[in-house]
């Protein structure tokens, strides 16, 4: 089950609790030991915080599938799983070097630094303290769409909803997102930063069949990247007071995460943090 790989990887994380069941809660590395509650939130037990994340991608289900399974059977004798969630992006092979749409349909991502540059890296990779130096800090924001209202909206109106076209994912009216044609609590607007304060975010899409009332439970497992967690914060608090989505978005799981430096050869997961 493991024959077809296709760039499969994994990627650990810590929650603050697991510090404190092992008593190193002085270990945890960053000043915040969880994500703020937002006005907007509706937030489910089912989907938020964790010990141990485990993030498991690839081109091909099956080898997920695989990897995920034999993570969880290993940990079986001291873990259980508190959640699972299933994101999607474009195939293999389809829409290759572009952005991908969320089920909205904006382009999203358009504003990531390209990997392996200076930008990318000064959003992304902690640089203290001294046990954290290429780590990084991980949101999970699981946020459910209203398709059924967002469905009844012209084009036009979406477009300034989200501050760019549904059509290529440009600014209104231009190459800013600042601009005049851009409305003042337009998304893509209150989500923008400038002298590379931004973040490194990864969405999936998810559709997760549909709620007891009928609806279909569909919508964004948002997560992000950043070299400090307020990098996020400060977003995240301008869209919850103003941003025009909140109608049509719900976020109902959060979670914060904290992912140490990648392993070395002969080294183990975690070991500047946890050793």
């Amino acid at each position: 089950m493991a024959e077809f790989p296709a760039r499969l990887t994994v990627t650990f994380g810590f929650g603050y609790s697991l510090f404190e069941k092992i008593g190193a809660a002085s270990s945890w590395p960053i000043a915040q030991k969880a994500i703020p509650a937002y006005s907007i939130d509706k937030l489910e037990k089912a989907w938020s915080d964790g010990d141990l994340l485990i993030q498991v991608s690839g081109d091909e289900p099956t080898s997920v599938f695989h990897a995920v399974h034999e993570l969880a059977r290993s940990a079986s004798p001291f873990a259980s799983i508190r959640w699972q969630q299933r994101g999607f992006l474009n195939s293999p092979g389809i829409n290759v070097g572009n952005d991908t749409r969320n089920l909205l349909g904006q382009i999203d991502g358009t504003a990531n630094a390209k990997i392996g540059t200076p930008e990318f890296d000064e959003r992304t990779w902690s640089n203290a303290p001294e046990t954290f130096v290429g780590g990084t800090t991980m949101v999970i924001r699981r946020i459910r769409f209203d398709l059924g209202t967002w469905d009844r909206l012209s084009s036009s109106k979406k477009d300034a909803a989200l501050g760019r076209t549904l059509k290529d994912g440009a600014p209104l009216g231009g190459d800013s997102l600042t601009g005049k044609d851009v409305p003042k609590d337009a998304h893509a607007r209150l989500a923008f930063t400038d002298n590379n304060q931004g973040i490194t975010r990864r969405g999936f899409n998810y559709d997760d069949n549909y709620l007891p009332d009928g609806s279909h439970d569909v919508g964004l497992i948002f997560t992000s990247f950043q070299k400090e967690l307020t990098r996020f914060t400060k977003i995240q608090e301008m869209l919850a007071q103003q941003d025009s989505l909140n109608k049509w978005t719900t976020p109902v799981g959060s979670a914060l995460f904290v992912i140490p430096q990648g392993v070395q050869k002969g080294d183990w997961v975690g070991s500047s943090l946890l050793g």
